[in-house]
């Protein structure tokens, strides 16, 4: 992982739910496989998540949210990755999708749980 993401993990100042999808973003855009890397991000979201205490993905599929949001994932995610290579890019636009997707799932949390209760 890059030293800044490093540093910024460690810092009191800086929320591990921006980091998540800064890391994310660094993987996909890392590329270590020759196929899988998408998959393999999704899983690492939701374990990422889990490990800072964000278990919605327990009952909701981060990953079914992200496939019904695919078109603004990859433009995002296109957004983000220009200029990676040399350190010059910008990762709102997926730390924007990553933090919307979750939402999603907190939100069909909500209602399945509303259903349930009549």
């Amino acid at each position: 992982m890059r030293l800044a993401y490093m540093i910024a993990r460690s810092s009191y100042y800086v929320s591990q739910l921006i980091l998540i999808p800064c890391a994310i973003l660094d993987f996909l855009c890392i590329h270590p496989f020759p196929d899988g890397n998408g998959r393999i991000s999704r899983l690492l979201s939701r374990i990422l998540l889990l490990h800072h205490g964000y278990d919605v993905g327990r009952y909701i599929s981060f990953e079914g949210q992200t496939e019904k949001r695919k078109g603004y994932y990859y433009e995002a995610l296109r957004q983000s990755s220009i200029g990676w290579h040399e350190s010059k890019n910008d990762y709102l636009p997926f730390i924007n999708e990553f933090l919307t997707t979750l939402f999603f799932c907190y939100k069909q949390l909500d209602e399945n749980f509303v259903d349930t209760r009549h």
